[in-house]
């Protein structure tokens, strides 16, 4: 009677071992193509990055042009004589002594020109500082006497946990090193304390739209900082002022959110269209020697890297800062996905790993049962 009772103990338990068994396997494979859409989705940059042999701590070199910017003569402000002077100073000394020290929105247009360059328009504080019509045309182009003109590249290192292109520089003197290759520049540039700090800069990232909701550009800078995703400004970080950071991503939808330092972020009324190209583009100006710092993460972004510069075993970007309003197409780039099958079929063979683990360890569990029971048998007889 009680091996009896014993067996229907075992019955009970492998029918509940069973039950839960198929229960954890069923919540678990369920879950797995419930997810796996959004999961693929997520390791998209990844997976893309990496079969285009994008590894941790990759270098990819953007092309960029800096503009080396004169010295404006410093004047009183308090001198009404000189107002006319003070109101077209853009590019001092600290020691000058007048500057805001604040971001000044406004004083760009929400679009670029036909030449894909930023438009004054004005900006929020009194002076305005020489930012409008033709005193601004010298940001970013060469004019004779106030600005030369330097072509080079910005060293962007991959981070393969982020899937993030990163540039981190606290003190950050571009012309420095090009002065050390042999470039020359406007001829007062360099500060007291040997760097040249006034200048400005024109940089373009060209992406293919993922829309996953995972893309995210962040940038910390001083001085005046705009930028634009194709030709529509999502950044206003303009002004003298200190490192400031501001940051935008893109949703599901393609809709583009931004934000500077705390503010929540707001739609800027930019859509872009999954798997298109888009060029992210980046105006920064350094206008006083008080500080230089620029950082900027390209974060779950795929880069607009073109095949033939792959197989070359360099990673330099594919955008022309001298043909602004080229953009590569996308059959010229990586185009590598994620493979579904195969993530389909490892989830899969990882379910059924799971269920026979388990099967094994409940027909493990019974055969210890069975034979206590017929030991326990043999003695009662």
């Amino acid at each position: 009677m009680k091996s009896k009772k014993y067996l229907v103990m075992i019955g009970a338990l492998a029918a509940i071992g069973i039950v839960v068994l198929f229960g954890v396997v069923g919540v678990n494979l369920s879950r797995t193509i419930g997810d796996f859409a959004v999961e693929s989705e997520k390791s998209e940059a990844e997976t893309i990055l990496a079969n285009a042999n994008v590894e941790n701590e990759s270098i990819v070199s953007v092309p960029v042009i800096f503009y080396d910017q004169k010295m404006d003569e410093c004047v009183n402000e308090y001198d009404e004589n000189l107002r006319g002077a003070l109101k077209k100073r853009q590019f001092e000394w600290a020691s000058c002594g007048y500057y805001y020290n604040e971001i000044e929105n406004g004083l760009v247009d929400s679009e670029l020109d036909e030449q894909y360059l930023p438009v004054a328009v004005g900006g929020n504080l009194v002076s305005n500082r020489g930012v409008e019509g033709a005193n601004f045309v010298r940001w970013f182009s060469r004019v004779d006497g106030l600005t030369t003109s330097h072509v080079a590249e910005m060293k962007l290192k991959y981070d393969s946990d982020e899937t993030s292109f990163n540039i981190d520089e606290q003190k950050f003197y571009p012309l420095d090193e090009l002065a050390a290759k042999g470039e020359t520049f406007i001829g007062d540039a360099i500060n007291s304390d040997g760097h040249n700090h006034l200048f400005t800069m024109n940089l373009g990232i060209p992406i293919r739209v993922l829309a996953n909701g995972e893309e995210e550009f962040t940038v910390t800078a001083d001085d005046d900082t705009f930028v634009f995703v194709d030709k529509k400004l999502v950044l206003d970080m303009g002004g003298v002022h200190s490192a400031t950071t501001g940051s935008f991503r893109i949703t599901e939808d393609g809709e583009v959110y931004a934000g500077v330092s705390k503010e929540e972020p707001r739609y800027t009324g930019v859509n872009l269209e999954r798997e298109n190209g888009a060029v992210i583009r980046i105006f920064h100006a350094d206008r006083n020697s008080s500080e230089s710092v620029f950082k900027m993460k390209v974060k779950g972004m795929v880069l607009n890297l073109t095949e033939a510069t792959l197989a070359r075993a360099e990673a330099v970007v594919a955008y022309d800062p001298l043909n602004p309003g080229y953009v590569p197409p996308l059959g010229e780039s990586s185009t590598v996905g994620p493979n579904l099958e195969r993530i389909f079929a490892i989830a899969v063979s990882t379910q059924g790993m799971i269920l026979g683990i388990l099967a094994i360890c409940i027909a493990v569990v019974i055969s210890l049962v069975v034979r206590y029971l017929r030991r326990a048998r043999n003695q009662e007889q």
